[in-house]
């Protein structure tokens, strides 16, 4: 099937967030549990079986017993957008089902590309800051954190290439780095930078989590989940920083609301 040229893009004006995707703990002691389902919208067969129903003292009865056999989905998984699965995947009348592919397929490709510029171009932001923790004047503790988002950006972008292959994109994007922050990562306040990475984890954990409705693979899919759990925990840390009650910003990524255009992180370099 084609590959979707654009990850959908929610109301960037948003001035809270909604959902229940990330939970965080400050100095190592973070933990989170993303969990994503589908609603389930199943069509039902009833069939009925006769047994034999025991009675007291294990005699057995011969007034056979009706029981219902268990629903079966005959409904393909709920598609979105940019759903590009090939095939439905249902089960068929023997129990087989048709299962997603785990190795990474060629449609894969261009989503996985535009992941690893946005992780480029993050960790480019995040060095950016931690070349001047000394001018910021934060405590070891948040200057321990900024240089952990940075290891973190530039280990996803190594990753994403190593699943990518040969031929993946090399170098951050300029123009999304403007579009994330810009100056502010160079000049801006202690607090402005804190804000401004809080945002670039906002962006990376919501635009990786609408790229999980476009994946065709469970390999593909399996790495970029594992990159949302973390920026998600980044990004919920940096609003404890920031002085947001827990549970006021809700800290979470539910309706992507901060996913950028494949456009605008591959585009105007």
């Amino acid at each position: 099937m084609d590959t979707p040229d654009t990850i959908q893009q929610a109301d960037s004006g948003r001035t809270s967030r909604r959902g229940i995707l990330a939970a965080l703990g400050l100095g190592g002691a973070a933990t989170a549990l993303i969990t994503s389902a589908r609603p389930a919208q199943a069509q039902t067969t009833d069939t009925t079986i006769a047994l034999t129903e025991p009675t007291p003292y294990g005699t057995p009865s011969t007034e056979p017993m009706l029981v219902t056999a268990a629903p079966t989905d005959t409904r393909p998984y709920d598609t979105t957008t940019y759903d590009t699965s090939p095939e439905p995947r249902v089960l068929a009348a023997g129990g087989e089902s048709t299962p997603p592919p785990k190795k990474i397929q060629p449609e894969d490709l261009p989503l996985l590309g535009a992941a690893k510029v946005l992780e480029l171009t993050a960790a480019q932001a995040s060095e950016t800051v931690i070349a001047r923790l000394d001018s910021l004047g934060v405590d070891e503790a948040t200057a321990a954190l900024l240089r952990a988002i940075g290891t973190h950006h530039r280990a996803y972008a190594e990753a994403i290439s190593a699943a990518f292959g040969p031929g993946s994109p090399a170098t951050p994007n300029p123009a999304l780095l403007t579009l994330l922050g810009g100056p502010v990562f160079a000049e801006g306040t202690s607090a402005e930078v804190l804000k401004a990475m809080q945002e670039v984890e906002h962006h990376c954990s919501d635009t990786h989590t609408t790229l999980l409705g476009s994946l065709i693979s469970t390999d593909a899919a399996a790495l970029v989940a594992s990159i949302v759990v973390i920026e998600a925990r980044h990004a919920a840390v940096l609003g404890m920083l920031l002085g947001q009650p827990y549970g006021a910003d809700e800290l979470a990524i539910e309706d992507s609301a901060d996913a950028l255009l494949l456009e605008q992180i591959v585009g105007g370099k």
